[in-house]
């Protein structure tokens, strides 16, 4: 009986040494180290939350016009200012109030649910005025007058999702570890 010799030697694997490194065990980084890494994410999360903001508050007041141009159709002013009331809230939410409600001022702090009420009143009375105005549904102008409504809504995603991100570095402090380093 043949026997064939690679049956019988097996070589171990081993990754290339690319991989290697991958795998090593990371090293262990002192208490100085730790809180220079959570000021640098902190410090980070901060610029993109103000860039964030700045950008989205910049486009919501690039939409105003919009509504403006909608004054010749007869459509009336209350649903209009409502719309441009709402989408100036918004830049004003994204700008100026914290993240966290804890930290809100008491008035300021039903600003969101100010707004969405306002931009749910404007898409509402702008949408029947123009349907009664032009004898039927017409879904631009539905569409037009729900960018309010829209607009707020993503921008409380927005502010969620940065409390989120907020928090995420905060959690890094309570997983900090005691090594002192040399």
């Amino acid at each position: 009986m043949v026997r064939s010799r690679g049956l019988n030697h097996r070589n171990p694997f081993n990754a290339p040494e690319e991989f290697a490194e991958d795998n090593a065990q990371p090293e262990a980084i002192d208490e100085q180290e730790q809180e220079a890494l959570i000021t640098k994410l902190r410090a980070q999360d901060e610029a993109q939350n103000t860039l964030y903001r700045k950008a989205f508050a910049l486009i919501i007041l690039a939409l105003c016009p919009i509504f403006l141009m909608a004054l010749p159709t007869g459509v009336g002013a209350l649903p209009i200012l409502l719309s441009i009331t709402s989408l100036s809230l918004t830049s004003y939410t994204l700008l100026s109030l914290p993240l966290h409600a804890q930290q809100t001022p008491f008035p300021l702090s039903y600003l969101p649910f100010l707004n969405l009420t306002l931009s749910l009143l404007a898409a509402v009375n702008g949408g029947i005025k123009s349907r009664v105005l032009r004898g039927g549904v017409d879904e631009v102008s539905w569409v037009v007058w729900y960018i309010p409504v829209v607009v707020c809504g993503v921008a409380e995603v927005l502010r969620y999702w940065m409390r989120g991100v907020e928090a995420d570095i905060s959690g890094l402090e309570g997983l900090k570890y005691k090594y002192k380093g040399a």
